[in-house]
């Protein structure tokens, strides 16, 4: 191994690595870096600026923050020395025992009883993961290419790349989990079982064009006689919360809150990769002006939601919130935020706006549709790969229904929606 490959962490044997490069194939390599300061930072920015979350200056606030266990892999894709292409990657440990709470409970005693041995096998999956992406952020946010590069060029080295940075960790990796991409990107692909992947549907990611809208008038001109009622009776009970944007500014004044109202939100999710704490919004504000944003909501001078949100070029995409669940209800909190979220997508000319994979029927009574995410997982293990399979088959998205809130059909009114999702 030359001296112009340096990566804590990895180690290959001499046959893989060439000019410090990890031989993918004949004509392309691979970078591995585990750091910033490893990087061409000019370079990786002339890549990655169409994707805010996938610039260094986003990048550098994860390095700073107290991600618990999580490890930033980035990694470059050359092919005859010519940057192509650029991919994040996260390591963390996993324990299957946190996926317990999703097995299917059932009453029939052999039913019961199958569970019971599944979620005892489940348990069993624990160790290092590998996963493409960042946990923190939901849809294909993990990687970007030239645009002559096609999905089943990029699938097919996203895998490889996947696999020489399991087979260089020196802490073993037992899982890799490849997310999340579009099912659009998928279907024109091969690769649902490359290399013993297992394929697998995760919960959609809920999107809306907003690009046929004026404003917000308009779009409420747009519902059915029963969703403008709904809407109008929305914004009247949500009156008294007064939005207000989160600057540099006045961050300390709500710090506390924000860290508070964040762990109420997380609290309810029995399964997650990582959290972050207030600090990580302060960075991002100071790293990303006019790219990154956070609105606070006020009850009575007291802030009881928040909702942060990254500009992506055209798309707008909801990041983290935080909500106050004592006042949710009766002033209809998380609905008036997604509303709003109209609104500032309107106002800020963006043609989409990506709500996350959380509340998706709620989030459909706005005018949100599926968007199909497909994610690919092999564990380093034959035998155990065979559980994945298994395990895939049982953890499936939750059948939810889809409400269509507009006076015509969906298709009609929001004209590109299709192609774009």
């Amino acid at each position: 191994m030359t001296s112009r490959y340096q990566c804590p962490g990895f180690s290959f044997a001499k046959k893989f690595v060439l000019d410090g490069k990890v031989i993918l194939n004949d004509s392309c390599s691979l970078g591995i870096y585990a750091t910033l300061n490893d990087l061409n930072k000019a370079v990786w920015n002339s890549v990655a600026s169409k994707r805010t979350s996938l610039t260094t200056q986003y990048l550098s606030v994860l390095e700073t923050v107290d991600l618990d266990g999580v490890q930033n892999i980035y990694t470059t894709f050359e092919v005859n020395g010519e940057l192509v292409g650029i991919a994040v990657f996260q390591k963390l440990f996993f324990s299957g025992a946190a996926l317990k709470p999703y097995l299917p409970q059932r009453k029939h005693p052999i039913k019961k009883s199958f569970f019971n041995v599944l979620a005892k096998l489940t348990s069993a999956l624990k160790g290092y993961i590998l996963v493409l992406g960042n946990v923190l952020i939901t849809a294909d946010n993990g990687f970007i290419f030239k645009e002559d590069y096609c999905p089943q060029k990029i699938s097919d080295l996203l895998k490889e790349a996947a696999d020489k940075i399991v087979l260089g960790s020196k802490d073993k990796i037992v899982l890799t989990i490849l997310s999340d991409f579009p099912e659009t990107f998928a279907k024109q692909t091969v690769a649902d079982n490359f290399c013993g992947y297992q394929m697998f549907e995760a919960d959609p990611n809920m999107v809306m064009d907003v690009q046929s809208f004026k404003n917000f008038e308009d779009y409420q001109q747009a519902l059915s006689s029963k969703y403008r009622v709904r809407t109008k009776k929305i914004l009247k009970d949500s009156a008294a919360l007064e939005q207000f944007e989160i600057t540099p500014q006045n961050f300390i004044d709500y710090k506390a809150d924000m860290n508070q109202l964040y762990k109420n939100v997380m609290d309810k999710i029995p399964f997650k990769m990582a959290e972050v704490n207030a600090d990580y919004f302060y960075q991002l504000l100071q790293n990303l002006p006019g790219n990154f944003k956070v609105y606070g909501y006020l009850l009575d001078g007291q802030l009881v939601a928040f909702i942060s949100a990254f500009s992506q070029g055209s798309h707008y995409e909801v990041h983290l919130i935080g909500l106050d669940y004592t006042v949710n209800k009766k002033y209809k909190l998380y609905n008036r935020i997604l509303y709003n979220l109209v609104d500032l997508g309107i106002e800020s000319g963006h043609q989409t706006i990506s709500y996350g994979r959380t509340a998706n029927e709620i989030k459909s009574t706005i005018g949100a549709l599926p968007q199909k995410m497909i994610c690919y997982m092999k564990h380093r293990n034959v035998v155990m790969n065979q559980l994945v399979r298994l395990l895939l088959q049982v953890f499936k998205p939750k059948e939810w229904e889809q409400r269509r809130p507009f006076k015509v059909k969906q298709e009609d009114v929001q004209t590109h929606s299709k192609a774009q999702i």
